[in-house]
């Protein structure tokens, strides 16, 4: 996965000034010789040509992160001079790299949270437009991983007290963008176009978490405006003047989610574009694994549709050969749907207990999954 993302040719494109690692750099511990046999060579044409921005993650921290400290150099403009934590700026945007991993206890945390708001406050004051946080492990996703509590009570409304236009966040192999939130809360749910007033806090939440690894979306979360599981790809981040633009990027170069705000007089605005590239929101399953002998379990599919499309879906064993269908091209209008699985083949037997897996294709979007079938 990090080859196939690695290589995406807008990589190389001269648009791109800098890339942002939102943690969990080398698997799977941050040793030294992970460094050396699963970041250097993968990304080496990569860094060759870009500025590296990094923030710490739960996989970088082994030895206290000796390697991840030897190998970048941070700007450590905080009072006691670490880098776990800095700041840049990059024409009128302020971009804060926390960390929720070493310096998430006592004076430390005091420390560096008493730094983020004067770091901030400092930054608007002479002008910078838009402002930026990254660290590792979101507040807000359904992914491969929960909401964080820490990050919920100890960053986020310190952020948005502090204007922050956009926060970055990795740890969730998913990509996930929420609404513009204040407080825990959706301060606009309109899906296209949702402005603030300049003065009232909002903050957009972006979980860009599959550039090295994918995994599978564990609910649809309430206060996010867009998911995608089980597909390599990054966010990319463009700032021009009064505009942020946010789009995600598989990949093969299809972008998948976009969205742009806007700073006009006293209020942020944020738009989203409608992309045919998309028409499966989000796909779970549950329960994985299921019991259908005992307990009468089937095993369900969840997926939500942004338009009318053809759905294919069906069971196969680890051979590939078919067990059951369940969907053959029938037409699927907007909206959430639930197809289900009891176990049984074609013939309507009940097929022997193991791994099986199924594959679910909307118009071209294609998600699979592995299902454990216990006997």
């Amino acid at each position: 996965m990090q080859r196939s993302c690695r290589s995406c040719p807008y990589y190389l494109r001269p648009k791109h000034k800098f890339a942002l690692f939102l943690g969990d750099i080398a698997y799977d511990n941050g040793r030294r010789s992970e460094y050396l046999k699963n970041y250097f060579p993968i990304y080496k044409d990569l860094i060759r040509h870009f500025c590296v921005w990094p923030t710490l993650g739960n996989h970088d921290i082994s030895r206290k992160a000796a390697a991840y400290f030897e190998f970048f150099h941070t700007p450590a403009n905080n009072p006691d001079s670490l880098e776990n934590y800095y700041s840049f700026d990059y024409a009128n945007a302020h971009i804060v790299s926390l960390d929720g991993e070493l310096m998430d206890t006592g004076a430390n945390l005091a420390k560096q949270l008493d730094w983020a708001m004067q770091d901030l406050a400092a930054a608007k004051s002479r002008g910078q437009r838009w402002l930026i946080a990254m660290f590792h492990e979101p507040p807000y996703t359904a992914g491969t991983h929960p909401d964080n509590k820490f990050t919920q009570g100890r960053f986020v409304l310190l952020l948005e007290a502090a204007g922050v236009d956009l926060v970055l966040c990795g740890h969730s192999h998913v990509a996930e963008r929420s609404f513009l939130l204040n407080n825990h809360t959706i301060v606009n749910n309109d899906s296209s176009n949702y402005p603030r007033n300049g003065v009232a806090p909002g903050t957009v939440y972006v979980v860009s978490g599959s550039g090295g690894k994918t995994g599978s979306l564990a609910a649809k979360h309430p206060l996010m405006a867009f998911q995608q599981d089980s597909l390599g790809g990054f966010e990319i981040i463009y700032v021009n003047g009064d505009t942020l633009k946010g789009k995600y990027m598989m990949k093969d170069g299809t972008i998948i989610d976009s969205f742009t705000m806007t700073k006009k007089d006293n209020v942020t605005s944020v738009e989203t574009a409608p992309n045919a590239q998309r028409p499966m929101q989000y796909v779970l399953n549950y329960p994985n694994p299921f019991r259908p002998r005992q307990s009468d379990e089937a095993l369900n599919i969840v997926f939500e549709l942004s338009q009318t499309m053809p759905v294919q879906a069906a069971v196969y064993d680890l051979s590939g050969r078919e067990v059951a269908r369940l969907s053959d091209g029938e037409l699927f209008n907007p909206g959430r749907y639930l197809l289900q699985w009891n176990g049984m083949d074609a013939n309507n037997e009940p097929v022997a207990a193991g791994t099986y897996f199924y594959r679910l294709q909307a118009g071209p979007q294609v998600h699979t999954a592995k299902v454990l079938l216990l006997p």
